[in-house]
């Protein structure tokens, strides 16, 4: 039986995005927007409620939001075709505890049995070694770097991509 199930992003999700959303590591690692105030908070709730295919990433036996997965279209800043991009975020307290894992497997199923795709593609910050080693266990193949710039800053892009086989 798996210790996480996926569900919709619901209102009362505001409070556990708001508490992400001022912790810098969040911010500093998944690129989560900086919140100063549960409004902001609310406006990213209903961005998530939004989304088709962003999902919590709940505990099973407590019912508690403990993380965010979803699949979205990413348009690289080069003009290159977009692609389906996933995106996950853990909270700091339930890392290497392989529950990031049966989320993956779940969006990975769903994007490649249900919607049919044949790639899926996932970004990190160059310094988060934590999501790069997660994705390469999980089987994504490393394709390239590419220097953006978010926020004033210069950062460093790592690129993924899993292959339907």
């Amino acid at each position: 039986m798996s210790r996480i199930y996926l569900r919709k992003i619901i209102p009362s999700d505001v409070k556990t995005l708001y508490k992400w959303g001022q912790d810098p590591l969040y911010h500093n690692t998944a690129c989560f927007e900086k919140m100063t105030s549960m409004a902001q908070a609310k406006v990213a709730t209903d961005c998530y409620m939004a989304r088709k295919y962003s999902y919590a990433i709940v505990l099973a036996e407590t019912k508690q939001m403990i993380g965010l997965i979803e699949l979205y279209n990413h348009v690289p800043f080069n003009g290159a075709q977009p692609i389906c991009e996933v995106g996950f975020l853990l909270q700091k307290d339930y890392w290497h505890q392989g529950l990031m894992k049966e989320a993956m497997d779940k969006i990975i199923n769903f994007a490649f049995n249900k919607l049919e795709l044949k790639q899926v593609w996932a970004v990190t910050f160059a310094d988060n070694s934590n999501a790069q080693s997660f994705l390469e266990k999980y089987g994504f193949e490393y394709v390239k770097t590419v220097d953006t710039f978010i926020e004033e800053i210069f950062r460093k892009e790592l690129y993924f991509v899993l292959t339907d086989r």
